[in-house]
């Protein structure tokens, strides 16, 4: 329970970290917390998903991981509004996913 009460944090903090980069309150700060909300949640959905694929049930780090690994990709590209960056965070991280979770015992 306390893995999701830091992962909450966490996403809380990457928030402002990417919307807060434009130094302004801008349309440019609004896309970059909306971009970062959009990519984190749906790799943590695409993680969950994938574990479940993999070993049939879903887990609280897998969800956690996949949280992670979506705050990652996206902050390169939160302010972008081009769709060509976008396309390429979510292949880089749907690679990340299957390396990490085809590699694992």
């Amino acid at each position: 329970m306390l893995s999701l009460v830091g992962a909450g944090i966490l996403w809380l903090g990457w928030d402002g970290f990417n919307g807060g980069d434009p130094y302004a309150a801008s349309p440019d700060a609004g896309a970059a917390v909306l971009n970062t909300n959009i990519a984190t949640a749906v790799s943590l959905l695409m993680w969950t998903t994938m574990d479940i694929i993999f070993f049939k049930k879903p887990s609280v780090i897998g969800a956690v991981q996949g949280m992670i690994t979506g705050l990652v990709a996206i902050t390169p590209a939160a302010g972008e509004r081009t769709r060509e960056r976008y396309f390429q965070c979510a292949d880089i991280n749907y690679s990340i996913q299957v390396l990490l979770l085809v590699g694992e015992p």
